[in-house]
């Protein structure tokens, strides 16, 4: 069974998540803690995604993750380009 990560998880796997969204450039300190912050940055990235939003992050999402951070995807030039156009103030 997968791991499931959501409000009040913490330790080293949040911490790579959290790196992973800075990559992503989403501004939050990789603490190990998966508070509001994280939550509300894994909540715009299910938006801008179109995936389900329930700021959980599960297999699909982790999945969603890997992915945009291995094609060097990045919230700043998104926004740069008029993408995202809602959904996402993070």
């Amino acid at each position: 069974m997968a791991d499931i990560f959501r409000k009040g998880s913490k330790g080293d796997a949040v911490v790579a998540i959290q790196e992973k969204l800075q990559h992503l450039g989403f501004a939050l300190e990789a603490d190990g803690h998966f508070g509001d912050i994280t939550h509300n940055i894994v909540v715009a990235l299910q938006v801008i995604f179109g995936y389900d939003v329930d700021g959980v992050v599960g297999p699909a999402t982790l999945k969603l993750i890997d992915k945009q951070v291995s094609l060097n995807w990045n919230l700043q030039r998104a926004q740069q380009h008029g993408y995202p156009t809602h959904g996402a103030s993070a």
